[in-house]
């Protein structure tokens, strides 16, 4: 009897906890929004196929002091890339495309440069893994619209295979812009129209959009630089499936729910749970082939906070940042957007939501395998950076340094050294993460070091 009361009190205890921390968030929010000086956000969380808070706050620009609401509107960048993996796995679904297919099967004539035997496939676009570095600067402040098939005559030169596809993961907005053009092809539609037809309007995201117009930009929340004061004009993403979405926090929702829910939205099933989970994990890289599971989906990439799994995607708008996460098991996923170009402020904001998202999950359990340092030393040395997602742009460390500390394999990054914890021999993760989230292997006799770090090559 006592155990029982006792565990009745633990559970009222738990969900008053859960209750007061959910109650909490808006003014948690707003006091972060003012620490950094947002003019604007709106965030959304969702439990199973609930709502269960959402909200704005701010105002429309500097100068237009109307409130920010949870259905104002906002350009949500590479969150498009979600939209785009939906409607390319709804096309498999119905049997219109196949995912593994190459690209060339469906457009034999569209820029690509392969000089590889190995074909670049509709899988390998959606997961950055088709060996392409990201668009040019021309690409990028292309400044109009443009139809797909007008984009890929901006810059051609540039759609060149850099490196075998499929050996790894590097990001390229250019793949969404090919899955995009593919969509066209098989369905005879422009993207926006069928987007719009199959996805935006089953979902009841009646705020959204992905196409310019006057009244879009009269309706847009205004987006600002770093600084917070300078505003960015609107920008023309020149492959629209890669970032072209405006969107609002209560819209976003619904595309939440339809994750969480496996692919089913109001009791209609427009994705099989099986699709759902195929975006979920990487299928095109040599990494999963090996059984390595971590890594960037289609449209959905994986990431650990304090040890718990979360899924999702970031987006950058010009002007604007946007984040969202989830997890299948504690069915609750959120949303939040800003109105400026400030990634402090946007960490920060998304600190509170993820950890409501994964506070019905456990603690990680994961034993730590003891390994020799005969087994890890072909893992030490130095390791060359094999991939760049822009032509003369550091985005990661050129080189990085790995040794045996404490029985341990760690790697040095500026100076400072970080341990990575044994899961198997060849797949490690750090003290943060709730699974492996680095992987070595070799490859035509030579050996790689894959993580969010980067693609390394380990120098003789």
């Amino acid at each position: 009897m006592f155990r029982a009361s006792l565990t009745l009190l633990l559970c009222l205890y738990i969900t008053h906890s859960n209750a007061a921390a959910l109650n909490r968030l808006p003014t948690q929010l707003n006091e972060i929004r003012q620490q950094y000086q947002i003019g604007a956000l709106a965030w959304a969380l969702v439990e199973a196929d609930t709502t269960v808070q959402q909200g704005g706050l701010g105002f429309y620009s500097l100068t237009k002091q109307r409130p920010v609401t949870a259905h104002s509107v906002f350009r949500v960048g590479s969150l498009t890339k979600l939209i785009t993996g939906l409607s390319l796995h709804q096309l498999a679904g119905q049997g219109l495309v196949e995912l593994n297919a190459p690209l060339r099967q469906y457009l034999p004539d569209i820029p690509l440069h392969n000089p590889t035997a190995i074909p670049v496939t509709l899988n390998m676009l959606l997961e950055h893994s088709a060996g392409l570095q990201d668009l040019t600067r021309v690409e990028f402040d292309y400044p109009q619209p443009l139809s797909l098939g007008e984009a890929f005559k901006v810059a051609p030169q540039a759609r060149q295979v850099q490196w075998p596809p499929g050996l790894h993961h590097s990001y390229s907005n250019a793949g969404a812009g090919y899955a995009g053009r593919v969509l066209e092809q098989v369905t005879g539609q422009p993207w926006d129209r069928w987007v719009a037809d199959n996805l935006l309007t089953p979902l009841h995201m009646s705020d959204s959009g992905t196409e310019y117009s006057d009244l879009l930009q009269q309706q847009l929340v205004t987006g600002y630089d770093t600084d917070r004061t300078t505003p960015i004009p609107y920008w023309h993403t020149l492959f629209r499936p890669f970032g072209a979405l405006n969107t609002s926090a209560a819209d976003f929702s619904q595309l939440l729910k339809l994750l969480i829910n496996r692919g089913q939205y109001e009791g209609q099933l427009l994705l099989s749970s099986k699709q759902i989970q195929r975006m979920e994990q990487p299928q095109s890289t040599h990494a999963a082939r090996l059984g390595h599971d971590y890594g960037y989906g289609a449209g959905i990439y994986r990431w650990y906070r304090n040890g718990k799994l979360l899924l999702g995607h970031g987006g950058d708008g010009d002007g604007y940042l946007a984040h969202f996460a989830y997890n299948p098991d504690s069915q609750r996923g959120m949303f939040v957007v800003i109105n400026a170009y400030h990634y402090r402020a946007l960490q920060a904001l998304r600190a509170p939501l993820e950890k409501w998202v994964t506070a019905p999950l456990p603690a990680p359990d994961i034993d730590v395998l003891p390994l020799t340092t005969e087994q890890l030393a072909p893992l030490v040395g130095r390791w060359q950076a094999v991939t760049s997602r822009f032509t003369g742009r550091k985005h990661q460390p050129a080189t990085l340094t790995t040794r045996v500390q404490n029985g341990q394999l760690s790697y040095i990054e500026e100076g400072r050294s970080t341990a990575l914890l044994a899961v198997s021999e060849r797949r490690f993760r750090t003290a943060e993460d709730g699974g492996a989230t680095h992987l070595f292997f070799v490859d035509k006799g030579e050996m790689y070091w894959q993580s969010d770090l980067g693609n390394y090559r380990r120098q003789p």
